[in-house]
């Protein structure tokens, strides 16, 4: 048995026993319960998590209730394949402010799903929030553009 503490044995009833074998015959398997196992996302993100200060953390949980998740799932779209904003969620994007809008790109691109496209995005949520202040900006109070 490779540690005790990681596996069990099983018993398995081999039809083809001659009588030479041994009836009662052993596999060592893993012993782990389907509430055991951590994916390396699910570490990951535990990891990056626990890096947040628990003010941080609430202050990105406040700004992402702040936004629609259809118009969180629009503007994520936007950064990541191009696709066009509407002009609602262009006024949901603008009313979270920007300092959400970076935060929130900031962690979402921190998590292990979309890590790899951080340098990316950043650049992609600075266009996405300068489009958004270009077609509803007037109507929304003239919100600042982002430097890109």
């Amino acid at each position: 048995m490779a540690h005790p503490v990681f596996s069990v044995l099983i018993e398995v009833e081999d039809d083809n026993s001659s009588p030479a074998s041994s009836p009662d015959q052993y596999i060592e398997v893993p012993d782990i319960s389907s509430e055991e196992i951590i994916t390396p996302a699910e570490a990951y993100d535990s990891e990056l998590i626990s890096q947040y200060s628990p003010e941080r953390l609430r202050f990105i949980q406040d700004c992402s209730k702040k936004t629609r998740s259809k118009c969180g799932v629009e503007v994520f779209k936007n950064m990541v394949l191009d696709r066009p904003v509407s002009r609602d969620c262009c006024k949901d994007l603008l009313n979270i402010g920007q300092d959400c809008h970076l935060v929130l790109v900031q962690f979402i691109f921190s998590t292990y799903e979309v890590k790899h496209t951080p340098s990316l995005t950043v650049a992609r949520s600075k266009q996405t929030w300068n489009t958004c202040v270009k077609m509803v900006g007037d109507e929304m109070g003239a919100p600042v553009s982002l430097e890109t």
